[in-house]
């Protein structure tokens, strides 16, 4: 009877998933099943994708990255022995990494989650689907990634361009200047806010390593990324967001962003190596001709020494004060004219991280969400009401 049920159950979950598009199956395969037809058919030397998703059958994590003190540090709380569920990622530098010079997007989990929450795979899969031409990178701390509701293999067979990897931090900061910065472990305070303190120092450093983008999990990107490289985004008047940055391979910002973040960071001071970090360089770009960092009143992107600021309204149309708009009901209606000009939406995760996204509300978010991640919120709200 009990075996009844759970099949029953199973193909419910299924025939669900699948009504997400049904121009593209989800097969529900096992990690070992999935490696052998990878294995059987691939006759060539295997592409970074290919070594992620043949990496997921893995059960042992990397011992010599396991045993450096930030991983201790930052990875307290991971099991003693991967399960069945929990995929072992390869390493990027040693098993995977990108191929392509700047067209590339990064995601960052600095804070060794397991299974990172839903609104975090939404943003990475919003970037996925918006942007088939671009190799999205969904870079974790932690050694392994859950697949218990196997939103993993469903994503990762829905998205070609779309990969996983965990970092090994002495390798992508090595010769850079926020080397310095790291091996102090200042940042390693409790009163310093680590997690956010070396996403901040990530961020420069995977866009010099590689180029392209680099977007925070709070953020999903709702329509097609035709944005140049070399580009930001006002956050406020004044100030230069840190949530978004798109620059070029080995562009000399991004070296200047990372020596101020070394000279400039201060222990309790919230966000002294990220926006203020951002806003300083380029003020410096720009040679303190603060007028580039206004509001518009045209509303049209201005320009310093071929780095282009974006109003507001191309990436953070709502500021954080004002953030209960992205969840009050039927604030979606008007989506699309509301939004026409807004490729990018930030969703402040730190102040709305607690908050409930009602499903089927019609929220700015609740529409955002179901247009740009529709496995994850399908697989989000498969059992409860909210996201």
């Amino acid at each position: 009877m009990m075996t009844g049920v759970v099949l029953i159950l199973f193909c419910i979950v299924y025939l669900h998933l699948r009504i997400v598009d049904n121009n593209i199956p989800l097969p529900l395969q096992s990690p070992s099943s999935r490696s052998y037809l990878l294995s059987s058919i691939l006759q060539s030397p295997p592409s970074p994708r290919d070594q992620i998703l043949s990496s997921l059958h893995s059960t042992q994590p990397d011992t010599v990255v396991a045993s450096k003190w930030w991983k201790k540090f930052l990875c307290k709380s991971l099991p003693d022995n991967t399960t069945n569920s929990q995929f072992t990622l390869p390493l990027l530098f040693r098993d995977t990494q990108p191929t392509r010079t700047d067209y590339n997007v990064f995601l960052l989990d600095t804070a060794c989650n397991t299974h990172p929450k839903y609104r975090a795979w939404c943003s990475v899969e919003s970037w996925a689907r918006q942007n088939p031409n671009l190799d999205v990178w969904y870079l974790l701390t932690s050694p392994t990634a859950d697949n218990t509701d196997h939103l993993l293999t469903h994503l990762l067979h829905h998205y070609p361009n779309l990969n996983l990897a965990t970092l090994d931090l002495d390798k992508i900061f090595h010769d850079l200047p926020v080397n310095k910065l790291f091996n102090s472990r200042r940042w390693t305070r409790v009163d310093t806010w680590p997690v956010e303190v070396l996403s901040n120092m990530l961020r420069a450093s995977v866009l010099w390593h590689w180029g392209g983008v680099y977007s925070d999990t709070d953020v999903i990107s709702i329509k097609p990324f035709t944005i140049p490289v070399n580009a930001v985004g006002l956050e406020n008047k004044g100030v230069v967001a840190s949530a978004f940055l798109s620059f070029t391979k080995n562009n000399p910002v991004l070296w200047a962003l990372m020596k101020d973040m070394n000279t400039h960071f201060e222990p309790n001071k919230w966000g002294c190596i990220g926006p203020q970090a951002v806003t300083r360089v380029i003020r410096s770009v720009c040679k303190n001709d603060t007028t580039k960092l206004d509001i518009p009143k045209d509303g049209k992107p201005q320009t310093c020494n071929n780095i282009t600021i974006y109003p507001s309204q191309f990436f953070s149309p709502i500021y954080y004060k004002n953030f209960k708009a992205y969840i009050s009901g039927g604030g979606g209606k008007n989506f699309e004219k509301d939004f026409s000009n807004t490729f990018l939406m930030h969703f402040w995760n730190k102040i709305t991280k607690n908050v409930v996204v009602k499903a089927g509300s019609g929220s700015i978010y609740d529409v955002a969400a179901k247009k740009s991640c529709p496995v994850t919120y399908q697989m989000a709200t498969l059992r409860a009401n909210h996201f």
